[in-house]
């Protein structure tokens, strides 16, 4: 056998093993993604009944700041976080200690963090990212942050307030959650209260309302570039 028939083997073999690689990593993420879903989706009953977590919690006085940008809710949603934990900040004041450009593009949850870990962490706070929380976990985490005087950040999808009716990734804070009526208020980045209704948070939390998802939104999701369920945990 001669070089060129051997590379021609080798290219065959290669080319074979690609047919049957892809299919299997295909088939591999989505049962990744089926079993993530069926975790997630587990009901959060176990939080509702615990004595633990019946009382009403809101953070006072929360001063609630409308995004400059289509694309800038991240860097308002630190601002809100560091104004209400520290000390006043604008966005565009917070955007020029990070070296941020406003206003060229959003960011994925692993940048958010890394922003807000920036912003908060040289004032003695540590952050912490965790993505696929389960239900009662996301529930049970969100309150205790809260009863601690802390703002939640969370990265969802929900009305597009600058292309209704829209949908888009936003980011966030909650800052009060009411058990009994099973909501939570939001401080929107679009610049208002919301009392969401849980059901709808994790609707946004797990993109499931997200219908008009970019390709490449979804493809990451596939992929696990982008995770469901994500919690951004701060602690003094």
């Amino acid at each position: 056998m001669n070089n060129a028939q051997r590379s021609s083997r080798t290219s065959r073999y290669f080319v074979f093993g690609l047919c049957i690689a892809f299919p299997l990593l295909a088939l591999l993420l989505a049962i990744r993604l089926i079993i993530i879903d069926a975790v997630l989706t587990g009901s959060p009953a176990s939080f509702f009944t615990d004595s633990a977590y019946q009382n009403d919690v809101l953070l006072e006085d929360f001063a609630v700041y409308k995004q400059a940008y289509a694309n800038s809710c991240g860097s308002t949603t630190i601002s809100m976080a560091h104004s209400y934990l520290i000390e006043p900040i604008s966005e565009q004041e917070l955007a020029g200690e990070l070296g941020l450009s406003l206003g060229q593009s959003g960011m994925l949850p692993g940048q958010f963090y890394k922003l807000l870990k920036s912003a908060l962490g040289k004032h003695d706070y540590q952050i912490e990212h965790q993505t696929n929380v389960t239900n009662p976990d996301f529930l049970e985490r969100t309150y205790l942050q809260l009863n601690q005087g802390i703002p939640v950040p969370i990265y969802f999808s929900t009305i597009n307030a600058w292309n209704k009716p829209n949908y888009d990734t936003h980011y966030s804070l909650i800052i009060g959650m009411r058990p009994q009526k099973s909501e939570v208020v939001v401080a929107n980045a679009y610049g208002f209260l919301d009392d969401m209704p849980i059901s709808e948070l994790f609707r946004g939390v797990k993109f499931d309302n997200y219908l008009n998802a970019p390709f490449d939104f979804r493809i990451g999701l596939f992929a696990g570039v982008i995770n469901k369920n994500n919690l951004f945990l701060i602690k003094k």
